[in-house]
Order: structure tokens, then C-alpha cells, then sequence
């Protein structure tokens, strides 16, 4: 019988060795069987069958009994039995963990607050943050957003995270950041959302940068180049510092209330 490897790598993921996992599937499909025709159904060596099978036994996944012939004849318990005794052992598991650990980063998180600047490197870890970050805001609360390109935030899931919360989203951006289709595309599904609003920085050249103000953190980043034809991605840094954010949101509510609607801004009819 074949061994399909995607039951194998489950049996794996809930605790059972690779040898185990291809024993326990060969048994199930035989029924009952010879250590040797486990063996050969299940590709595991004859010399490492056996202790494999006593694995099992003690676990309760396999009962051995006498053939008459003197060798040991092998069948499963019920597979049903086990991914029971490991839902229940998972679910233990996970929930003691998640009793204990949220409790202790909640209260270590409020000692180490408004003491720490993380520094956070490379592109796809610096978007995880934002969209981390828009989803953690408070429910009916306002973040800022600034950035050189609105194309970026679809690609990196952060127009996904805006469209999924109750939130106040006000982004900044400029006419670079909107200045070929598919960027207009992306403004366009933004401003047909009922709590966003887009407007345009009035100035030459780019932002260079990109940051989001939000429930009292700020995370600001940049793209590290180490020369003009190498980057380095993206890094950025980000901090719940209360003095910090704060400054930072008043930053930002200057570049917004110093900035025009995009409506007034730039035509959208193209």
C-alpha cells in the first residue's frame, strides 16, 4: 500500500515520529498484520519496526496478541480514539499556554512601556507590523498614515487590513504616490471606503518615508540603500513610548491639516 505523505506529516504534527506515523497508517490499512508485512507495507527496517510498534503500544494506538504460530500479530486502535486523546491534549495545551503567556506579555509589555525604540528590518516584517498595527487600533479610533506610493499598501495587505476595521483612516500621500493606473486603482478603492480619507502633500520630490500614528504607537521607516544599484528593503523603527508617539502624532496631524483633498488636489476622471 502507498503512504501518502500529507497524512504522514500530520500524524508528525500531532506528535508522532515519521517511523510511527507510517506503522500506524500501514496497520490502519491492513487491519491486522506481521511486524514483517508492516515492515514491508510502511518502507520502515524490520530491525526498527519492532521498537516502533512498542511505541505504539504504550501508547495506546497499537494491541499485539499471539498468532498461534508464535509470531505477534499487530492491529490499531480506532484512529478515532486518538485524534480525540490529541484534540483534547492540544486543546489543553494551547489553552494553559494562552492563560499564562497572554496574562505575562500583557503585564510585561505595561512595565517595558514607553521605555523601548525597536528597530525593525526588512520589507515584509515592517508591513506586518503596520497591519498588525491597523488591526490592534482601537474599534471606532483614528489612525495617520503617510507613504511615497499607495500601490505598496494594496501588495503588502495593508488596504485589506484598513477595509476589515471600524476605524478613522486619514493617509497622506503625494502626487508621485499617484501618478500611473494602477496607483489611481488603489485610490480609488480607498476613498470609496466611508471611513477613509486621502489627501495630498504639496511638495517636490518624495516623502521618503513612510509611517503610521495609532493607538499610541508610531512606526516610521525607510528604505536602506547601500548603493544606487543595491537595497537593503526596508527598515523602520517602531515604539509605544507615550512622549514619542505623541510627538509624532502631531507631526502628522501638521502634514494633514497642511495637506489638500484629493478630490480638489487632482483630477480622478482619467
Amino acid at each position: 500500500m502507498a503512504i501518502n505523505p500529507e497524512i504522514v506529516e500530520a500524524l508528525k504534527a500531532l506528535g508522532l515520529s515519521e517511523y510511527q506515523a507510517k506503522v500506524f497508517i500501514a496497520l490502519v490499512g491492513y487491519g491486522s498484520a506481521s511486524a514483517s508485512e508492516i515492515s514491508m507495507a510502511s518502507k520502515v527496517p524490520q530491525n526498527k519496526v519492532y521498537s516502533v510498534l512498542k511505541e505504539l503500544e504504550e501508547d495506546g494506538l497499537v494491541f499485539v496478541g499471539g498468532s498461534g504460530k508464535g509470531a505477534n500479530i499487530y492491529r490499531p486502535n480506532n484512529p478515532d480514539f486518538f485524534i480525540r486523546e490529541m484534540r483534547i491534549k492540544y486543546n489543553n495545551a494551547t489553552g494553559a499556554a494562552r492563560d499564562f503567556l497572554i496574562p505575562l506579555f500583557e503585564r510585561s509589555s505595561e512595565q517595558h512601556q514607553s521605555k523601548s525604540i525597536w528597530v525593525l528590518r526588512g520589507t515584509p516584517t515592517v508591513y506586518t507590523k503596520m497591519v498588525e498595527m491597523i488591526l490592534n487600533a482601537k474599534a471606532h479610533g483614528e489612525i495617520i498614515l503617510a507613504t511615497d506610493t499607495l500601490y505598496d499598501l494594496k501588495v503588502a495587505r495593508v488596504v485589506e487590513a484598513i477595509r476589515n476595521r471600524e476605524i478613522k483612516v486619514k493617509i497622506i500621500t503625494y502626487a508621485h504616490g499617484i501618478d500611473d493606473k494602477y496607483e489611481k486603482d488603489v485610490l480609488r478603492e480607498l476613498i470609496d471606503m466611508k471611513e477613509v480619507e486621502v489627501k495630498l502633500l504639496e511638495r517636490e520630490g518624495r516623502l521618503g518615508t513612510i509611517f503610521l500614528v495609532a493607538n499610541g504607537e508610531v512606526l516610521q521607516g525607510t528604505y536602506a540603500i547601500l548603493s544606487k544599484e543595491i537595497g537593503l528593503g526596508m527598515v523602520a523603527m517602531w515604539s509605544d513610548n507615550k512622549n514619542f508617539s505623541e510627538l509624532w502624532h502631531e507631526f502628522a496631524t501638521y502634514l494633514w491639516e497642511n495637506s489638500k483633498p484629493i478630490e480638489t488636489a487632482l483630477p480622478m476622471d482619467d
